[in-house]
């Protein structure tokens, strides 16, 4: 009896110390020299982007409706489309910090260091205990036009942004400091409204200290079609005015179609976007869209094509791209990429400018990497 208890008696002490020391080295791990617990520290992680490509062609740039665009078309995703010849460069070197300000609100800060320039890309706060389905940021923030222009760089699904989004919005998207309320609706599948107000800053909309203010709305669905495949469709609008005091509104619609089975889903899936832009600026109204499929035909492997056109209305020459990829992603935190383009103008047989890219990214840092398309 005396012997039962005893080994019971040792047994519960055992289990004892064995919970306690890894609880004891948690504790330990959690807090700083100085006492300081480390659940305040940020998480910080860093997307690194290496590209080098070959080009060759002068396809002339289409006229752009005002001095900014013009200097995204000039600079091509990076690299003047005038030039021929090989380069190599580190496209980007972004930054991030989250952390949890408070129980009511998380912050984001985004920095990225492109073309020897440092820029805030985002800084702003979450607030996580809105009611009635709400959600709220404030800060610097990328306003939701569409599915493209919001996505930083290490997130493009090729490795240039879509020309057509490049001419028509910018190449790095609506970037403004601003209020954005969502509204998560009652409706019986998945519909968010999403309203904001900016300063009216970003191109075409103005130059810094403009006295206009910006807005924008976004109202986006998503239906489950069976068991294996989703539809999402979005239509979004920003309307302000430019440098010249005069009106501009942006527009754009998009519809996404994503499957992936049930077995072995991390093997295969299927996705096919497209989107059209239009832009009213100056009584000019342009547009343009583009269509994209990114096939995962193996655990790591991608095969991916994308069709564009741009100057479908208004003064803006009509102009088409024709894309190819091929991505090597041995995990959601390394990719290596392969991509030919080529675009000239639709009534030429031969294209005006054509190149090779191939891009290495990888994410360290402790906030989690962006899965791969």
């Amino acid at each position: 009896m005396n012997t039962t208890v005893s080994a019971v008696a040792a047994a519960g002490l055992a289990a004892a110390v064995a919970v306690a020391a890894p609880a004891g080295a948690a504790a330990q791990s959690n807090t700083t020299a100085t006492g300081i617990s480390r659940a305040m520290n940020p998480a910080i992680s860093a997307h690194v982007l290496v590209r080098g490509g070959y080009a060759q062609g002068e396809g002339e740039e289409p006229p752009a409706a005002d001095e900014h665009a013009s200097e995204a078309a000039e600079e091509d995703h990076g690299h003047d489309g005038h030039d021929s010849g090989s380069s190599v460069e580190v496209t980007e070197i972004e930054l991030q910090l989250s952390s949890s300000v408070d129980g009511y609100a998380k912050a984001d800060i985004i920095v990225a260091l492109h073309a020897g320039q440092l820029e805030v890309e985002e800084a702003y706060v979450t607030l996580t205990e809105m009611p009635r389905s709400l959600g709220a940021r404030v800060g610097r923030l990328r306003l939701p036009l569409g599915k493209s222009s919001p996505l930083h760089t290490h997130q493009l699904p090729f490795i240039d942004r879509s020309r057509t989004v490049a001419v028509l919005v910018g190449d790095e998207g609506l970037a403004d400091t601003g209020v954005e309320l969502s509204w998560l609706t009652p409706l019986p599948w998945f519909s968010e409204l999403t309203l904001t107000v900016a300063g009216g800053e970003p191109a075409p909309f103005g130059s810094p200290g403009a006295s206009h203010l910006l807005y924008a709305a976004r109202w986006r669905s998503l239906w489950d079609l069976g068991e294996t495949a989703t539809l999402d469709v979005g239509v979004s609008a920003a309307t302000g005015h430019d440098g010249e005091e005069e009106a501009a509104v942006l527009g754009a619609a998009d519809m996404s179609v994503r499957w992936r089975p049930l077995e072995g889903a991390r093997a295969a899936s299927l996705l096919w976007r497209t989107e059209a832009l239009g832009r009213s600026l100056h009584d000019d109204e342009d547009a343009g869209a583009y269509s994209l499929i990114a096939w995962q035909a193996a655990r790591r492997w991608w095969l991916q094509a994308r069709y564009e056109r741009l100057g479908l209305t208004g003064d803006l020459e009509a102009e088409q791209g024709l894309s190819a990829l091929v991505a090597y992603v041995p995990s959601e935190f390394q990719a290596l990429r392969l991509q030919y383009g080529r675009r000239g103008h639709v009534e030429g047989s031969e294209p005006d400018r054509w190149e090779v890219q191939l891009q290495y990214g990888f994410s360290v840092g402790s906030h989690p990497a962006h899965a791969y398309w």
